[in-house]
């Protein structure tokens, strides 16, 4: 059976060809799923392994609770709607707590988890809004659709058509980005900018968001990131980091230009509703120096828009509440309270 590295030299060898001859969008597609098979492929396991292996390590000699564990074990329906989407609502013959939303109906919490989120890791986050009354729809994007953004553009298509055919119109959304997860939030709030009718105005029903280690900066801190979930073995890892920048060179009208917009969609453009913003400063991932002028930018060109940071000098990727648990739930029901969800 060909080895995951020689997939990779062969893939080379191929790229070059293609790169010397006119590259039809099709064969574009094509290199691109092929690129995300070999990739999905021979780090599946590595994936899965980094982030059992990373909240092993921020569990190590730390004792974690949420204000989830201090409220009665609340039944949940989980309703599968797509591999994207999954919804989980409270069952409402429980009494949760007593708060008063007036005429408007409870927000829905749609959480953009990360990149091969395991549901259990998920679920700590998922019951902070549980035990506040509130149901959470879950959306998972994978890898392809980060490698091959018109993949992320149809799971936002399908987030509206969800929200459009089985929520009341009226309803608001609070959002919960993680990582990878608010690369494919900023997709949705692109296109929902682009095309307000077709998305349901679905920018006009955030009434919050928060933003959790989210994946930002240079090609190379993206690089870094992708090099930490690979298997440990330098060669493979420069195979597959050549393979993704002559992959990127190639197909930059679909990838690198549509990165570069959505991150100048982010960062020029923000939603200005209330939001909070988790990062560290040792974070491979997210560049805190890029999160540092972002953050400069909108104090001085967006003074009216409510948003808080929190950063730590050391805390893992998408385990700062496992890691700063009090910072962390402090910060959040701060949020809450001012949106009247807490």
């Amino acid at each position: 059976m060909t080895s995951p590295v020689e997939s990779l030299k062969v893939l080379l060898k191929e790229s070059i060809v293609l790169i010397q001859s006119d590259m039809s969008k099709s064969l574009l597609a094509r290199f691109g799923s092929r690129i995300y098979c070999i990739a999905r492929v021979s780090t599946r396991t590595h994936v899965k392994r980094f982030y059992a292996t990373e909240l092993e390590k921020t569990n190590s000699g730390k004792s974690f609770s949420t204000t989830s564990d201090k409220v009665k074990q609340l039944k949940v329906k989980k309703t599968l709607i797509s591999s994207h989407l999954q919804l989980h609502e409270i069952d409402y013959s429980e009494k949760v707590r007593d708060i008063n939303y007036g005429k408007r109906m409870a927000p829905l919490v749609i959480i953009f988890n990360w990149l091969s989120a395991k549901p259990t890791a998920v679920q700590k986050y998922s019951a902070l809004y549980h035990s506040i009354g509130l149901d959470v729809l879950n959306v998972q994007g994978n890898l392809g659709s980060f490698l091959w953004p018109p993949f992320g553009y149809k799971i936002a298509l399908e987030l509206y058509e969800y929200l459009k055919e089985h929520q009341a119109p009226h309803r608001q959304y609070f959002i919960h980005a993680f990582s990878l997860g608010a690369y494919i939030y900023t997709i949705a709030l692109e296109q929902a900018a682009r095309k307000p009718e077709e998305s349901g105005h679905f920018r006009n029903h955030v009434l919050g968001q928060i933003f959790d280690s989210i994946v930002i900066g240079t090609y190379d801190n993206m690089s870094q990131g992708i090099a930490q979930i690979l298997p440990q073995n330098k060669a493979f890892q420069l195979a597959v980091l050549k393979t993704l920048d002559l992959y990127y060179r190639i197909t930059h009208r679909t990838t690198k230009d549509t990165y570069d917009r959505l991150v100048k969609c982010f960062k020029d453009e923000p939603l200005c509703v209330p939001t909070l913003i988790f990062y560290s400063r040792d974070d491979p991932m997210c560049c805190a120096d890029t999160m540092d002028t972002m953050l400069a930018l909108w104090r001085s060109q967006q003074p009216d828009f409510p948003y808080e940071s929190v950063s730590w000098p050391q805390s893992r990727h998408v385990a700062h509440l496992r890691e700063h648990p009090e910072e962390y739930l402090a910060a959040w029901t701060k949020l809450m309270s001012r949106l009247q969800l807490a």
